[in-house]
């Protein structure tokens, strides 16, 4: 059952890690360690350096997320950009608090993924949207899109501003 849950985290590019809140020791998995672009013994998760691989605005992000999870026990789920040799990645980490028998908060738990082409993809499906509806403008053309199995019609801003019709009414 270990190597199944390795198998499919591996394939599906998450990664474990731990942080203990009383002796403030780190460790992560090897994915963890993939997705960060170290090799597991070249640099120890507990040193403030991999702290510095962090972008320093998702850093100060990152450190009130853990603040506000030791202190009340809630987790958290952020995007957090980190710093590599071979450029910035985009990364998702979901923490979720640990206690002890008596409630006291005393780890985080989390997983930690590198959704970095998602993210750029998106941004490109974005991009391309905003380049169409530019282009629409301009030609004072729109477009239209039927969803065979609902019946459901779906028109661009340029349609709705061609027919003189308010998106919000519908």
């Amino acid at each position: 059952a270990a190597f199944a849950f390795t198998f499919s985290a591996i394939l599906a590019g998450v990664g474990h890690w731990r942080l203990d809140f009383a002796t403030g020791h780190v460790c992560w998995s090897d994915e963890v360690f993939r997705i960060h672009g170290l090799v597991r013994g070249t640099v120890d998760p507990t040193d403030y350096t991999t702290i510095g691989r962090y972008h320093p605005e998702d850093l100060a992000a990152l450190n009130q997320l853990v603040a506000h999870a030791k202190a009340t026990g809630e987790g958290y789920d952020a995007r957090l950009r980190i710093r590599r040799d071979d450029g910035e990645r985009v990364t998702r980490a979901r923490a979720r608090c640990e206690r002890d028998e008596t409630g006291a908060v005393v780890a985080l738990f989390g997983v930690f993924q590198d959704i970095t082409d998602s993210v750029r993809a998106l941004e490109q499906q974005e991009e391309l949207l905003c380049t169409l509806q530019m282009a629409e403008r301009v030609a004072g053309l729109g477009h239209w899109r039927l969803e065979v199995a609902t019946g459901k019609v779906h028109w661009s801003s340029e349609v709705y501003r061609i027919h003189g019709v308010d998106p919000a009414a519908f």
